[in-house]
């Protein structure tokens, strides 16, 4: 008897090393657009982590039948559309809590996106994509179609200088952002995007395809999905997730897979284990 509740306790222990990670990770905010067909505005307060459901925009955001999926992703429900105008669809966080600024910590954000013909090639004040809002006029984030390009990226607003990729906007993908939040007033963010990532496994620094610092850090309690200018582009977007962790930003649909450092953890434990056993072992034929 007392053998078994070693080995229990060393399993548990081993385990409990092996994971500290995982019990930490947290998902801020999740939408997978699981609404009835229509407008996005006026829609349940679906998903979580959200303090009600998306407001604004003037009936011009929707809710479009068939969701996006992506292999080893979960999804849920249908799409969210832009349908331009230059008209906003915004969504609070729960409790209405800011993230990020100094001390911010590491942000992801994930979201399957892709674009509408016409391609804005002769507009270049032409936009599409998901900003991060600090209240209702602060857009210090955009992520998406940026104005001068036709092509997916992302625009920093302090520094009025848009960043794009070489990915056209009618394309569909799997985008992650990564925003390292600065230590002090005067730190800049890091900030890093990837492209169509292996979900559950972090991607690393270099596979980025876009990589800068921005100004000062800034914090956001709120998104937006917003569209438009003179070519009106519309796109769709969808999965949309915020987490501490890129785990929980693109999840995996299955095991967790542990880290290197998690699985050596646990080879020690099974080791200790078998070594109670046979140390037990022994000790029952000595006393036969």
């Amino acid at each position: 008897m007392r053998l078994r509740k070693r080995i229990a306790a060393l399993a548990v222990a081993a385990a409990s090393i092996a994971f500290p990670l995982s019990a930490r990770a947290t998902l801020i905010a999740y939408d997978g657009f699981n609404y009835a067909p229509g407008s996005l505005e006026g829609s349940p307060n679906g998903g979580t982590g959200w303090l009600s459901g998306w407001y604004g925009g003037l009936n011009h955001d929707f809710v479009d039948a068939g969701g996006f999926t992506w292999p080893g992703m979960a999804s849920t429900g249908n799409k969210g559309r832009s349908g331009g105008s230059d008209q906003a669809g915004f969504r609070v966080f729960a409790n209405n809590k800011t993230y990020g600024g100094v001390n911010g910590g590491t942000i992801w954000i994930s979201f399957i996106g892709k674009g509408f013909t016409p391609t804005p090639a002769d507009e270049p004040d032409s936009y599409a994509g998901i900003s991060l809002f600090s209240g209702a006029n602060s857009e210090p984030f955009f992520m998406g179609m940026p104005t001068q390009h036709v092509t997916w990226g992302w625009d920093d607003d302090r520094n009025k200088t848009p960043t794009a990729t070489n990915i056209p906007f009618a394309q569909e993908h799997l985008f992650v952002y990564r925003i390292d939040f600065g230590t002090t007033a005067s730190a800049p963010e890091q900030v890093r995007m990837f492209v169509d990532p292996t979900p559950g496994v972090q991607p690393s620094n270099a596979s980025a395809v876009l990589t800068s610092l921005t100004w000062a850090p800034f914090s956001f309690d709120r998104v937006r999905v917003s569209s438009g200018c003179e070519q009106n582009p519309q796109f769709q977007f969808d999965e949309l997730r915020i987490a501490t962790t890129y785990t929980d930003a693109a999840p995996f649909v299955g095991p967790p897979v542990p880290e290197p450092a998690s699985l050596s953890i646990l080879s020690l434990g099974v080791l200790l284990i078998r070594r109670h056993r046979r140390a037990a072992s022994k000790q029952v034929e000595a006393n036969e």
